[in-house]
């Protein structure tokens, strides 16, 4: 299968092989011991720890664990994105690792998918749930910037 995929740090995407909720946004500035010494200050007298777009009720009887560089809290799986910049992991949209846009099968060339993305931008847009891919054996066919986004055709 292809798929096409924007990115600005594709090789860092395709090495990492997961999605974040919220495009990578509103993530947790800090090294893991901050983020959790923020948890367990928020855990102590109950509050609310926004990360991803969630609100994350924390408290007393919150169950978090921390091991592998992944900071579980109840069901949210907290990992760094980027050196001490943590965001929840998307399992829900992307099981099978990283998100993309499939392309439809009868794309055969590298110039029909590019011609396919630019008269159908807002379908290819990095935006929305996608699809997902295992990027265990993808490589990048091709990468083009388009309306100021980095694209990548993605064989996996």
């Amino acid at each position: 299968m292809k798929y096409i995929r924007v990115s600005e740090h594709i090789n860092e995407d395709l090495n990492r092989g997961w999605s974040s909720w919220n495009f990578g946004e509103e993530g947790f500035s800090g090294s893991q011991d901050d983020l959790l010494t923020e948890i367990r200050s928020i855990a102590e007298c109950g509050g609310e720890f926004w990360l991803s777009g969630f609100n994350i009720w924390i408290d007393e009887n919150t169950k978090f664990d921390d091991g592998f560089g992944v900071v579980f809290v109840d069901d949210y799986e907290i990992r760094e994105l980027y050196r001490n910049y943590w965001v929840a992991v998307d399992r829900v949209n992307a099981v099978n690792g990283l998100s993309a846009h499939e392309l439809p099968e009868s794309l055969q060339t590298i110039e029909d998918i590019i011609s396919e993305i630019k008269n159908n931008p807002a379908k290819y847009d990095g935006t929305g749930d996608g699809e997902s891919f295992s990027t265990e054996s993808a490589k990048v066919l091709h990468s083009f910037e388009f309306n100021g986004k980095n694209y990548h055709i993605i064989e996996a």
